[in-house]
């Protein structure tokens, strides 16, 4: 059987070019004068917790603009250009930003006060389920078209046009997570019985995709906090029906042994492509590009094949 080609993707490529990453984001958001991100050692939901003051909702409100994302180089466009070109049937993100909608719209960026760009971004939306969906996107996606090729874009943790559906804090997490759960089990053994009978399996979320496709994951580092992508990779690898293979790309990191070692129980294949992290190389924006680079041509070839 075919499964679905699916790509996870994660803020990598966007840092790689310029973007502010997570400790300078919530730097941005806080609202504490005698914390700093950058002197804090707790998982990233904490933090978001304790710069706010327990206030996620609000801050982020407040600061919406920050989330929207831009394109700063041309290469950036083109490798997410060439990301969409590929003819996944689904692409998952963690980002809240629209980088992705952006290169196939031909958007340099989107300010807060641009209404006519994020209005052709609310006109992308679609939906399996019959109805909106406020607090969590599982079966609403951007549908995008880019030189004929057509992708479901969905933003797994909201978006940024969309400040109550954007995960962010410990609180929401958890409650993402719930949810998630109660979503698989009530599907129950469906995949491998459709399955058995030879039926065709409609994906109406992109749970299912994750599961049953052959899942790419780049620039997505799989932080050990991210305890609702590290449950759903546990759960697709006790999955009873025949589902794909997660390829999951990234250099070698000897700080990651913990993480390495989870990935291989959970069935997943490692792609460093020769490359190594180091205490030289850990924070050079070029060696990143040049690994996205190959990862992505990496990918086209193993899906022509």
């Amino acid at each position: 059987m075919r499964h679905p080609k699916v790509l996870l993707l994660g803020n990598g490529i966007n840092r790689a070019y310029g973007e502010i990453n997570w400790k300078e984001l919530m730097q941005r958001i806080s609202v504490r004068d005698d914390l700093n991100a950058d002197q804090m050692n707790s998982p990233y939901p904490i933090q978001a917790i304790l710069l706010t003051n327990n206030n996620i909702k609000d801050a982020m409100a407040v600061n919406k603009h920050l989330f929207y994302g831009s394109i700063n180089h041309k290469q950036q466009s083109t490798l997410l250009k060439t990301l969409l070109s590929i003819g996944f049937d689904d692409i998952l993100t963690t980002n809240y930003s629209y980088e992705l909608e952006e290169a196939a719209l031909g958007f340099d960026s989107i300010e807060k006060t641009d209404n006519k760009k994020i209005g052709q971004i609310t006109r992308l939306m679609k939906n399996t389920c019959g109805h909106a969906e406020t607090r969590y996107m599982f079966h609403t996606y951007n549908d995008v078209s880019y030189c004929g090729i057509k992708n479901r874009i969905w933003h797994i943790h909201g978006e940024s046009r969309k400040p109550d559906s954007m995960v962010l804090g410990h609180y929401w997490y958890g409650s993402l997570l719930a949810k998630m759960k109660t979503i698989i089990d009530e599907n129950r053994n469906s995949y491998q019985s459709q399955q058995a009978k030879g039926e065709f399996i409609e994906y109406k979320s992109w749970l299912d995709s994750f599961i049953m496709g052959d899942v790419y994951i780049l620039g997505y580092d799989y932080n050990l906090y991210e305890l609702d992508m590290w449950w759903l990779l546990n759960r697709k690898a006790r999955e009873k029906a025949n589902v794909g293979t997660v390829f999951f790309y990234e250099p070698e990191n000897g700080e990651s042994k913990e993480k390495t070692e989870l990935l291989k129980l959970m069935k997943v294949q490692h792609l460093s492509l020769g490359k190594s992290i180091t205490h030289e190389n850990k924070d050079d924006p070029v060696f990143f590009r040049h690994f996205y680079t190959e990862a992505i041509n990496d990918i086209k070839k193993r899906q022509e094949h």
